[in-house]
Parts: C-alpha cells; structure tokens; sequence
C-alpha cells in the first residue's frame, strides 16, 4: 500500500526517506525470521519491489537475533550497502557492549550503524549511563 501512495503521490525520491526494519517473520520457513543472510537479503528486495524503489535511506534490525551470529548479519548488510539497496544500517534495542561489538564488525566492512532505536523516556532513563556515551562515540544517532 505505501509503494502505491508513493507512485500515486508522484514524489521524485529525493523528496522522500523510507525507513523499514527487518528481523520479524515474512513466512512459515525457516529461513523467513531473523537476522540470517538469506532472510534480510530477501526481506529488502521483496520491500523494494513493493515500494517502487531502487534503494531504502535507513534500513533498521529490530532487535537482536541470538541464533544468528552479528558478523553474517553485517556482512549481508555490507553487501546491500555496497549494491547500493541501503544507504544507512540502524539497530533496535542494542546496549552497549552490543553497540560496541557491532561496532567492531561494521567497521571492518568500511560501514557504520548510523541509529540506535531504543526506549527512553522522562522514566526510563538508563540509557544515560552506557548506550549514550557509546552513540556519541561513534557518531550514532539515537531514536527514542
């Protein structure tokens, strides 16, 4: 449905920044959830058709995927970024040491993680003490 508001709206791209996440199951198989090659590989080219697009600005994981192992994540990242499909890779929920492990891999690929989503509000306030000094660190955004 927003690829068709998209094409009926008649906005030339630079006008628009599209944002979608990836992690959630697309499918009954096993390769359709999580943070494996084949899932985000397939994830984005199947958002792309269905958006019109040639590329997405911010492609986001939600969350973490403890069966996946972070180096294959980024590497089909890497891949994607370097295809020119995404322009910037974001997170969700990562803390600290995992901001920093990712970190770590990313920057073997000449990427960088451009956002941290993650809760903060006027109560929960803990990501003050590690997940901020991290982002700021390494030029991360934070989206609350």
């Amino acid at each position: 449905m927003v690829g068709q508001v998209l094409a009926d709206l008649g906005l030339d791209e630079s006008r628009m920044l599209v944002a979608t996440k990836v992690r959630l199951r697309t499918g009954a198989g096993l390769n359709q959830v999580g943070l494996g090659r084949s899932h985000i590989i397939r994830t984005v080219e199947t958002s792309l058709k269905r958006l019109g697009r040639d590329h997405i600005e911010l492609l986001q994981l939600h969350d973490r995927d403890a069966l996946t192992p972070l180096d294959e994540t980024f590497r089909a990242l890497d891949d994607l970024v370097t295809q020119g499909k995404i322009r910037h890779i974001g997170v969700c929920n990562f803390s600290a040491s995992e901001l920093e492990r990712a970190q770590a891999i990313t920057s073997q690929h000449w990427m960088n993680i451009t956002s941290n989503q993650i809760h903060y509000s006027l109560a929960v306030r803990d990501i003050e003490h590690e997940v901020a000094p991290v982002a700021r660190q390494h030029d991360m955004a934070l989206m609350v």
